[in-house]
């Protein structure tokens, strides 16, 4: 496991800028409103408003660059640390960070439209430039300082306005951490216009992206006396708290919540040679594997790193509860056809309508409780009780007498008047008939 930075190239501190800003939540807190952060701890950044004050501590990172190894994958960094072998990657930085990286939906500009913040920020930009002397250096394009200014200098009572000034902050200046003078992209300010396009949006996998970006490029930088790390590298911080008994000294764990991000404070800046003696060359040290807990994996920025065990294991919960049916379900849906069957005796005007609505009580108890035989209570009266299935057997034996009697008019109009009127006699007693026998047979309704 060699290092990509030779040992004999590690020589010692190193100035580490650390471009993502921690304190962007502390701005956050302190200049939202209660009702504003009520609303704002309802989006995919809510719980980050929950992290306790922490320094980032850049000779922990920097001890972490310089034992870097060569990974065996393109989107994971991977460290030798104290002779153990370590990755971090995609799914160790959602545990950490809690924030979304399956690609659900990609950024189209023709799907997005300048907003209310676009104005804000162009007229941020004008004012800036409008205090700028010297034309050379006035600016085309928002960059990351303007999105903390804007933040900073908004003083109005437009609650949306403010909650999108706050996003735009986190994603800018903690989450894709860089040099101020680096230009933000439109999309990110106009997709905060789209509420389901913003939830949804792989935050997380972005900022991952930056950020071991940034650690790869940091090894070959070591002959500088300083270099800048971007992203966001707390979550390494976090990961190596985590993982590195002995970094607890300098870190303190209040909390064993999720995401992890949530879990840890601190406010001391050891130097690079204190880490060294007391986390790096002490074998002592107790290490650990950094382990998903099913309680994580249940959390939907988890759903891409669900294991095979976790899967089937959530399968069987829910065909044991399925199988779990309440004791009353036949007769509630019996209660349910009995009724309607009281409302078509008494009103046969809409007969045809509540009988539509029958079979959906019918077809909704199925669904739910499984295709079975629902039992009838017995009417009051003696005699066959008929169920839904057979009142629509009678109902088709009766349409069909009924077409019968229709085709035999048809095929006797040539008959003279007496005649014709003996058959309408005769077709009259039939339905009679039919009429007498179906009341025989249909249940009386317990009024």
């Amino acid at each position: 496991m060699a290092y990509l930075v030779p040992e004999t190239e590690w020589s010692g501190q190193k100035h580490v800028q650390v471009l993502s800003k921690i304190s962007v939540l502390e701005d956050i807190r302190q200049k939202l409103s209660n009702a504003q952060k009520e609303e704002f701890q309802k989006s995919v950044f809510g719980h980050l408003l929950d992290v306790k004050v922490m320094n980032i501590i850049p000779q922990l990172l920097h001890h972490l660059v310089i034992r870097q190894i060569r990974s065996e994958k393109e989107d994971e960094l991977a460290f030798n640390i104290v002779g153990t072998h370590y990755t971090f990657s995609l799914k160790e930085y959602a545990a950490t960070m809690g924030l979304k990286t399956k690609r659900v939906v990609e950024i189209k500009k023709k799907n997005l439209k300048k907003g209310s913040l676009d104005k804000y920020l162009e007229n941020i930009l004008a004012k800036i430039n409008k205090e700028e002397k010297d034309p050379e250096k006035h600016a085309k394009s928002v960059r990351k300082k303007h999105v903390k200014i804007a933040f900073d200098s908004y003083h109005g009572k437009n609650d949306e306005t403010m909650l999108k000034l706050a996003k735009l902050h986190i994603i800018e200046n903690f989450l894709l951490g860089n040099q101020g003078k680096i230009m933000i992209k439109d999309e990110h300010v106009d997709i905060l216009d789209v509420h389901w396009m913003f939830k949804d949006y792989h935050w997380g996998r972005i900022s991952f992206k930056e950020t071991i970006d940034s650690f790869r490029s940091a090894t070959t930088k070591q002959g500088l006396n300083s270099y800048p790390l971007y992203g966001c590298p707390i979550a390494l911080q976090i990961w190596a708290s985590e993982i590195i008994a002995a970094v607890n000294i300098y870190v303190k764990r209040i909390g064993h919540l999720i995401p992890r991000i949530r879990n840890w404070a601190s406010n001391e800046q050891p130097t690079w040679k204190t880490l060294q003696q007391n986390v790096f060359e002490e074998f002592d040290n107790e290490y650990y594997e950094f382990i998903i807990t099913n309680d994580e994996f249940i959390e939907s920025y988890m759903e891409e790193f669900r294991t095979p065990e976790f899967i089937e294991e959530e399968k069987n919960k829910q065909q044991k509860t399925a199988q779990i049916k309440p004791k009353d379900s036949a007769s509630t849906t019996t209660i349910s056809t009995r009724l309607l069957e009281q409302i078509i005796q008494e009103n046969r005007e809409t007969k045809q309508e509540v009988y539509l609505l029958k079979k959906l009580v019918l077809e909704i108890h199925n669904k739910i409780f499984g295709q079975e035989q629902v039992p009838v209570p017995a009417t009051e009266q003696a005699g066959p009780s008929t169920t839904l299935v057979e009142e629509e057997e009678v109902e088709n034996r009766e349409e069909a007498e009924k077409e019968e009697q229709r085709k035999e008019k048809e095929s006797t109009q040539t008959i003279d008047d007496s005649g014709a009127m003996q058959k309408n006699a005769e077709a009259a007693a039939t339905v009679s008939d039919i009429t007498e026998e179906k009341q025989k047979q249909e249940p009386k309704v317990k009024n």
